[in-house]
């Protein structure tokens, strides 16, 4: 499997995770079920694609990457879709997880080769 592919399905975990967790906050009211029926499923469609990742990324750099973006898509959903507000701390803070999986990645041999 190429390395971009990798970093493909990386994206797609991170983008499923986030979906779930977003979809479990807006539905816990309506359809609080459903919403969590829905978030299992994201979650191991997720876990499926952290796994096809990790065949060539280490998985130190995918888990960083993973929780970084996560975290980072998952406040942006709140703010954007849940009226949650928009600190001038929480942007800091999205900001240093991601510099930070950045980090991890170029400290490492896969961050040098690519």
């Amino acid at each position: 499997m190429p390395v971009a592919l990798c970093w493909l399905c990386l994206a797609l975990a991170v983008v499923l995770a986030s979906a779930g967790i977003s979809l479990m906050k807006a539905s816990q009211s309506v359809w609080p079920v459903a919403g969590l029926l829905a978030m299992y499923v994201l979650a191991i469609l997720s876990y499926y694609f952290r796994a096809k990742a990790v065949i060539k990324i280490p998985v130190g750099v995918a888990y960083a990457v993973f929780e970084a973006a996560g975290l980072a898509l998952v406040a942006l959903v709140g703010v954007f879709a849940l009226n949650e507000p928009l600190s001038a701390t929480r942007v800091t803070a999205m900001g240093m997880l991601l510099l930070g999986a950045w980090l991890l990645h170029r400290g490492t041999d896969a961050g040098r080769e690519g």
